[in-house]
């Protein structure tokens, strides 16, 4: 799990028709249903099925935003009730508001993380990108890092150890996935607050972190940090080019 460089009510979502609803989700303390009910876990959701163990057997990662090990939804299980209705639509961006707290223009966040993809020539691959108060993502944070605060993302890999800048190669329809992007935004809409910034420009600036972490980029090391870096600075290069903002990188001043 990859954790961003910065340092709410519970969510309702009704159960499908037809569809058995159990308590709540464990960890994030939202509605869940039997992932039984919607067939074979090989497909639908795989960025969120890859992960495993939510809540046990999971030690913190040495990089502070990469969960590579487990993931918040259980092993092959649960699922949040909202994400339902996506399994049967060939969805390959996937954005979900599960908080209350604070606004999130969905349509706006899905043409930046959009643009993002195919900056990176990623877009054939399916994201999850989905925002989170503050207590869900400290429960995520509390669990995958053994740091009991909010904080801005954390990122689920689907492919695991991969290096930084090294092409994605699926060999199946069932690895066309990047994994997925949990975002504090209530936690960035309040940092956001303090440093009189732009919210949703933030939004994106720490989309691109997500992504990057996504396909192996770190910054536990100066070296990491600086590969990162130059990653993030290309990518907000053009998201400016082609939108007229003047967003920086998530991790400038990190070293």
């Amino acid at each position: 799990m990859e954790e961003g460089a910065r340092g709410a009510p519970r969510s309702a979502f009704p159960a499908p028709t037809g569809v058995r609803q159990r308590p709540h989700c464990p960890l994030l303390g939202i509605p869940v249903v039997e992932a039984a009910a919607w067939g074979s876990s090989s497909s639908g959701f795989p960025g969120l099925l890859k992960h495993q163990n939510c809540c046990r057997d999971a030690s913190p990662a040495a990089d502070p935003c990469l969960v590579s090990n487990g993931g918040p939804f259980g092993k092959t299980t649960v699922l949040p009730a909202a994400a339902y209705s996506l399994l049967f639509n060939e969805m390959s961006l996937v954005i979900r508001n599960l908080q209350r707290a604070v606004p999130v223009r969905r349509a706006l966040l899905r043409k930046r993380v959009d643009q993002i993809r195919h900056i990176l020539g990623v877009q054939q691959f399916d994201l999850a990108v989905i925002c989170i108060s503050n207590h869900h993502i400290q429960r995520l944070n509390r669990t995958y890092r053994a740091k009991n605060v909010p904080t801005d993302v954390l990122s689920f890999p689907f492919h695991e150890n991969l290096k930084p800048g090294k092409l994605l190669k699926a060999s199946c329809q069932d690895e066309l996935n990047l994994g997925d992007i949990f975002l504090g935004v209530e936690y960035i809409y309040q940092q956001c607050e303090e440093n009189k910034e732009d919210y949703n420009s933030i939004l994106t600036v720490t989309v691109a972190h997500g992504l990057c972490h996504l396909l192996g980029y770190k910054h536990s090391t100066e070296e990491e940090w600086q590969q990162m870096y130059e990653r993030e600075t290309q990518i907000l290069q053009e998201i400016n080019r082609l939108s007229g903002t003047d967003l920086q990188p998530l991790t400038k001043n990190l070293f």
